[in-house]
């Protein structure tokens, strides 16, 4: 198990650096997608070239009720977690720290790309992430030790955030840890239709971070209240987890 995951976490990281180095040079807008996003599916890529038919991936392509419900719930989840996080921005005094960009603002291209691509590029991350490492690791460990692990990994791997200073990428660590494991709440049950509702979690974070908050500046005070307003949320679906997976938060994943 640890070497495939070094494997794959080595790839990753490395991928998205190649990628991240050549994007400025192709001219491809970062607001539209970032080509570092490409690294996990890199390191998956690898895996399936070294280990072919023992790498399982959890694509699944069957949209029951049960799947459907989990993709409108990844959406509505994040709404009402930055929704709390404006929330505790008024309760503060620090509206400042909310910076709306209108999405026609942000790049030359239609603005309605700029959407598409977000869900494009979070697909490519969670074919890695969640996909295949989230099932993986959940062969071994609970549903919620499993989120948290990838939770940490995922954030280490957003490496540029250390830029900002330790509390910044503190901040973004929890932000990190706590989605992932409402995205692991979120995917019990999921009849290895994992990529479709990791995306749609994934995609609306990366469009509510781009349009209206200011911590992609280093705001450490805008990041941390962005971070608690996903503990609170994670929480919450922590504590209503049974209801809506009929299920413990330790059901075993696929295995390998």
């Amino acid at each position: 198990m640890l070497r495939k995951i070094i494997i794959f976490y080595l790839v990753t990281c490395l991928g998205a650096g190649l990628m991240g180095g050549l994007q400025p040079h192709i001219g491809i807008d970062e607001n539209v997608i970032q080509l570092t996003q490409l690294g996990p599916t890199f390191g998956v890529l690898v895996l399936l070239a070294i280990y072919r038919k023992n790498i399982k991936l959890a694509i699944g392509n069957r949209f029951t009720r049960p799947v459907l419900r989990r993709v409108v719930l990844g959406a509505l989840i994040p709404l009402a977690a930055f929704g709390l996080t404006l929330l505790m921005y008024t309760l503060t005094g620090h509206g400042k720290f909310i910076d709306f960009t209108h999405p026609a603002a942000l790049s030359s291209s239609p603005y309605w790309l700029i959407f598409v691509m977000a869900f494009v590029g979070a697909s490519f991350e969670e074919i890695g992430w969640r996909s295949w490492l989230q099932p993986f690791l959940q062969t071994k460990y609970s549903v919620l030790s499993a989120s948290l692990i990838v939770g940490v990994l995922w954030g280490l791997w957003h490496v540029g955030n250390f830029a900002y200073g330790p509390l910044f990428m503190g901040a973004f660590m929890i932000m990190a840890v706590a989605i992932s494991v409402v995205m692991g709440v979120l995917l019990q049950g999921a009849r290895r239709n994992n990529l479709i509702i990791a995306t749609t979690v994934h995609a609306v974070v990366n469009i509510y971070l781009l349009l209206f908050f200011s911590e992609e500046q280093g705001n450490i005070a805008a990041m941390a209240t962005i971070a608690a307003g996903w503990v609170i949320a994670a929480l919450a679906v922590l504590a209503l987890s049974k209801r809506f997976n009929q299920g413990a938060i330790n059901t075993p994943a696929i295995a390998e």
